[in-house]
């Protein structure tokens, strides 16, 4: 009768291990499968990001484009020439005008350098 209590014993020793190693097995899936939902995630939100952003250049890309295009027309060039005045039609007449000149500043005598502060003596 002892030896049937020892292997009844041992018995649920090994069930109890066996069961041990399954939950720990099937606790470790749980968390990795967790760990890469969270990264999927992560990377699914970077990919909307990287989408939107590719789709802001590509529009700054085509805006871009279509003012090189308007500024290579001989309008547009000739319209800059003649604000910088550089260009003028025959029997036309360019005029300038000049922003107006800052006054100088009067000359102003030296300031005086107090004797009494040795640091003033040797600068400028």
């Amino acid at each position: 009768m002892e030896f049937r209590k020892k292997q009844h014993s041992s018995n649920v020793f090994v069930w109890f291990v066996f069961l041990a190693l399954f939950v720990g097995i099937g606790g470790f899936f749980v968390y990795q499968n967790t760990k890469l939902f969270q990264k999927r995630s992560e990377l699914l939100k970077k990919t909307r990001e990287l989408q939107a952003e590719i789709m802001r250049l590509t529009q700054e890309g085509i805006q871009l484009q279509a003012a090189i295009t308007e500024n290579q027309t001989p309008e547009y060039q000739e319209k800059i020439l003649r604000e910088q005045g550089l260009y003028q039609k025959p029997g036309e007449q360019v005029i300038t005008i000049l922003p107006p000149q800052t006054q100088t500043q009067v000359n102003q005598p030296p300031k005086k350098k107090p004797w009494w502060n040795p640091f003033a003596w040797f600068s400028k």
